[in-house]
């Protein structure tokens, strides 16, 4: 049987009796089991805020989602080409803009802070301290911008192979994992030997790669692209372990986003074609797709509740899906272009990135 993950329900913006009693009995089940979890420490720091970011890359603006009440709070203008995000503990966000040298921080209160001195910003995450971490697609350089004091750093210039870095995440052990469409390959940098030019390590992946995520265990999956893959790399070694096909009446022609579920399955977007996403069945080695009922989903993300969440390009909205049966609930309408598919909701950095601090 599959381990779900442990997790804290936020009962904010939730007013229906029936509602709340639900809430309240999964709380005190969800107590009773993270007491017996070693992992506590963890289910302290993961308390879901209950929101989500998409950057609306055609008409530079982003957009804050409250997941919990299905209502949109707000939408910031910021700069051109809004792409990658990170959202912090509570709920506020980073963007990296693809169209010039700027990083943005937005909260949900509408608080707005413009940093320059990027190139291209393609990868944004978190450290287990609070840094922001980015990956430059226009120059392969790396920067840290350091929490509290917002100091960011000079770039500094890896000698990878390749020159188009694709997005970013750090995993439990505080190593910054960046993917290069230029060269195929994954990237590992060991943040606390910032800023060495050579405290990194590669992974060469076949062929065509395009989106990743972590999960718990810190392995790395990897979609191929226009090529049916799946890849999984051993993150704490740094290897590449398997490579799944996805059955050809599944594939559309391009499989970008990636992302994990409280349930262990791993999901990917069918981009441009079927409209679909497809849900990996880790144990059973086994993919299933359901209908986003959107146009051209791109990125994915998912929460604590159990629900998966599709960026959908071509509709200009995001759909809300049960990540256990696979059955859509809802959309939300967003800005012109949404592009976003790194982690819009802040699951990976609570469940993955925080889940190695202090353990």
């Amino acid at each position: 049987m599959k381990k779900k993950i442990s997790v804290k329900n936020n009962l904010s913006n939730t007013t229906s009796p029936y509602i709340l009693t639900i809430y309240c009995f999964s709380f005190l089940c969800i107590i009773f089991s993270a007491c017996e979890n070693d992992n506590y420490p963890f289910y302290i720091k993961s308390n879901d805020h209950g929101v989500l970011w998409v950057a609306n890359s055609a008409e530079n603006t982003i957009s804050c989602i409250n997941r919990l009440s299905d209502e949109t709070i707000g939408t910031y203008a910021v700069g051109p080409d809004p792409s990658r995000t990170a959202v912090d503990l509570d709920g506020n966000c980073w963007v990296g803009c693809r169209g010039d040298g700027s990083v943005y921080f937005v909260t949900k209160d509408s608080v707005i802070r413009r940093f320059e001195g990027f190139n291209s910003a393609r990868g944004v995450a978190l450290d287990q301290s609070g840094n922001v971490w980015i990956a430059n697609s226009g120059n392969n350089s790396i920067q840290k911008i350091s929490m509290p004091d917002t100091l960011i750093s000079e770039q500094l210039f890896l000698s990878t192979p390749g020159n188009f870095y694709y997005g970013g995440l750090v995993d439990g052990n505080n190593n910054f994992w960046i993917l290069d469409r230029a060269a195929t390959s994954m990237i590992k940098y060991d943040t606390e030997k910032f800023p060495s030019p050579d405290a990194f390590e590669i992974v060469k992946l076949p062929i065509s790669i395009y989106g990743f995520t972590i999960d718990t265990d810190n392995t790395v999956w990897v979609s191929g692209c226009q090529y049916p893959n799946l890849y999984k790399i051993d993150g704490n070694n740094a290897v590449l372990s398997e490579s799944y096909t996805v059955p050809s009446e599944l594939f559309g022609n391009t499989i970008t986003g990636v992302t994990f579920d409280i349930y262990g399955n791993i999901w990917i977007s069918n981009f441009n074609s079927f409209n679909s996403v497809l849900r990996f069945d880790v144990e059973k080695e086994s993919f299933k797709s359901f209908p986003t009922n959107g146009v051209s989903p791109h990125g994915l993300g998912a929460d604590e509740m159990g629900f998966i969440y599709t960026i959908n390009y071509g509709s200009n909205d995001i759909s809300k899906i049960d990540a256990e049966t696979g059955e859509f609930v809802m959309r939300y309408p967003v800005g012109a272009g949404p592009y976003t598919y790194s982690d819009l909701t802040g699951f990976i950095y609570r469940h993955v990135t925080l889940n190695g601090k202090d353990n």
